[in-house]
């Protein structure tokens, strides 16, 4: 992707695992298990797992966010 900083065009681009996290983050979201996912991707097995431990480890909530959530309920 060409961006542009200051007046200067710098290329940039998205790593291989974020590409492969997008995709395996929508597909989850579709409901397909970890076995259709690396059949439908090419992606194996073990990467779309650790995928997924990734995405549940950073949309977990801090210790913080659970006490305010627990408040306003």
């Amino acid at each position: 992707m060409l961006e542009t900083n200051a007046d200067k065009a710098i290329w940039t681009v998205k790593g291989i695992e974020d590409v492969e996290r997008a995709r395996v983050e929508a597909l989850l979201a579709d409901g397909l298990s970890i076995r259709d996912i690396a059949e439908e991707t090419g992606i194996h097995r073990s990467t779309v797992h650790r995928l997924k431990k990734k995405l549940e480890r950073d949309t977990q909530a801090t210790p913080a966010e659970t006490a305010q959530i627990q408040l306003q309920q």
